[in-house]
């Protein structure tokens, strides 16, 4: 995986988790460090699935 789009998959996530920013504290950041977890256990056929996904919003 190159680093953009490793860029894309964050831009993603960061996307679907920033209406969280309303509960304050860092929970954006918290669901952020999870995302990261969950996409470095992650197939390569699951992250090619998931950018595809991602690249249709940018």
């Amino acid at each position: 995986m190159s680093f953009d789009d490793a860029r894309v998959l964050l831009m993603d996530a960061y996307r679907r988790f920033r209406a969280q920013e309303k509960y304050g504290g860092n929970l954006v950041q918290t669901l952020l460090q999870i995302e990261v977890s969950v996409l470095s256990r992650a197939s390569d056929q699951e992250l090619q699935q998931r950018l595809a996904m991602a690249r249709e919003w940018f």
